[in-house]
């Protein structure tokens, strides 16, 4: 057994736990991670890295925190752990963190997330895991998974989707921009035959979104033509939907057009269900002429949406 040394017992400020110890472990004795992230694992890929472990044995330990008696709790490294279960391995190596239910749970999602093999679905139950069982504020998570706090936002919105829904798009090869342009449709009913036809006609998601946007102006028409209460949805409110729609647009196109003509521009959207916030970073390095020029094109196009709306 080798022991890392940790007098202060402490951990890193804005850290995680300091590994105390690495030691063999009889895998009977370690329990599943409550706040594991990941659910799906599929059988090709564990059967892959069991093979790997038959041949040349684990490369990197799991990590593990210890409980009563013999036992410990499984902290990251579950991939790992069934495959050499699977392997008919009884011994594993593992690294003993002094972590508490906080850290295993971040620990865990932080791990997953190094290696991409979470869903954004299971990005984002991870996320709400430990705001609403651990205390985490958005502000603070975002900051410990280096992430913007509007990106843990809209991670956390997709999980308004109805279990089945979501489940539907994991099954699926779709990607998260198909999971937000369902969040602009409140009815359950109209979000699963939206989902199948973006499924069966294997939509990209622009094609998607414009989906939902005639879906949405088709519902509106006709709700208004029954005379159902609009409550407080009027033309003008929808129109000035549209029209933010098109401005949003015109800032993603500006922000294509200043990188193709090698601008480094940071560029980043996030919505609610109050309003569209767009950052847009643009170095001051650029030589004056270039800036003025890329400027002036953004202008007009901006300019333009007014004089179409005015």
């Amino acid at each position: 057994m080798f022991t890392i040394k940790n007098p202060s017992n402490s951990y890193p400020q804005g850290g995680y736990p300091t590994p105390t110890m690495l030691t063999s472990i009889p895998v009977n004795c370690i329990l599943p991670n409550p706040y594991q992230p990941r659910k799906v694992f599929p059988d090709e890929s564990l059967q892959d890295l069991c093979e790997s472990i038959r041949q040349v044995g684990l490369i990197q330990p799991i990590s593990v925190r210890k409980l009563g008696g013999p036992y410990y709790e499984l902290i990251a490294g579950e991939r790992r752990l069934r495959a050499c279960r699977m392997a008919g391995i009884r011994r594993i190596d593992a690294i003993v963190l002094p972590a508490n239910d906080q850290d295993s749970a971040m620990v865990a999602l932080v791990e997953n997330l190094q290696r991409e093999n979470l869903s954004f679905f299971e990005e984002a139950e991870g996320y709400y895991n430990l705001i609403n069982e651990h205390g985490f504020t958005q502000e603070e998570l975002a900051r410990r998974m280096g992430k913007t706090q509007s990106a843990v936002a809209n991670k956390l919105r997709l999980l308004k989707l109805s279990p089945a829904i979501r489940r539907r798009l994991a099954e699926s090869t779709l990607s998260e921009r198909h999971a937000r342009a369902l969040l602009r449709i409140h009815d359950e009913k109209v979000q699963e035959k939206l989902l199948e036809q973006f499924i069966s006609r294997d939509m990209t998601v622009r094609a998607a979104e414009e989906l939902v946007e005639m879906t949405l102006q088709k519902l509106y028409a006709d709700r208004s033509q029954r005379g159902e209460d609009l409550g407080n949805v009027k033309p003008r409110v929808k129109r000035a939907m549209r029209d933010s729609r098109l401005l949003l647009n015109t800032f993603r196109r500006v922000a294509k057009d200043m990188r193709v003509v090698g601008a480094n521009i940071q560029y980043e959207e996030s919505a609610s269900e109050e309003f569209w916030e767009v950052h847009i970073r643009i170095p001051k390095n650029r030589g004056e002429k270039g800036a003025q020029q890329l400027a002036t094109g953004a202008g007009n196009k901006i300019m333009a949406i007014g004089g179409h709306n005015g």
